[in-house]
């Protein structure tokens, strides 16, 4: 849309594994020579974690510049607008993944906020004042959904249990389910 690669800081941390308070540093700072260039280069990425899967390579095919979620990437270029219908340069955001997105339309964006999102999977996101993390929980994550914010997540495997316990619950069963199923 804009002619320039970034990515979203929130998706880089938690579906990545970046550190998303570090990949939002300035890594490209003019007064730094190029060996200071080069240390960080890959500032912010799991670097040791590419390394014991002998992926290293995958850190410079994954887009450098990183954004956080609402931050300006720039404009439309002329071919987009032409596409969307849209006055060239039209502002064009960062966007994120849709729970975390959901989080800051919930106000769940001060630690110690906790929300419930379902959709395709059912989630518990739990805003945290340190980067700290639970046993049976996924984080915590540095940088999501909002660049100062730690977040951490569970929940997800006891979606289609619970679709199937309320759908039993107010329904009846009279052994002819949509789903095929039938008790005999």
């Amino acid at each position: 849309l804009t002619g320039r690669m970034v990515a979203s800081s929130c998706n880089a941390a938690v579906r990545w594994h970046h550190d998303g308070w570090e990949v939002l540093r300035n890594d490209d700072d003019e007064e730094d020579g190029e060996e200071e260039r080069e240390l960080t280069k890959h500032r912010g990425r799991p670097m040791k974690l590419y390394k014991a899967l002998d992926i290293e390579e995958l850190a410079n095919k994954l887009p450098r510049d990183t954004l956080a979620m609402g931050d300006v990437i720039g404009g439309l270029t002329e071919e987009a607008a032409s596409d969307l219908n849209l006055p060239p340069g039209t502002k064009v955001v960062q966007g994120g993944p849709d729970a975390f997105v959901g989080m800051i339309g919930l106000g769940t964006i001060r630690p110690h906020q906790i929300c419930l999102i379902t959709g395709s999977s059912h989630l518990h996101c739990l805003l945290t004042p340190e980067a700290t993390s639970a046993r049976g929980t996924w984080g915590a994550y540095r940088g999501a959904p909002l660049p100062h914010l730690n977040f951490a997540e569970g929940g997800q495997s006891s979606t289609g249990s619970l679709v199937r316990w309320a759908r039993d619950l107010v329904s009846s069963n009279d052994g002819d389910d949509d789903d095929g199923r039938s008790e005999k």
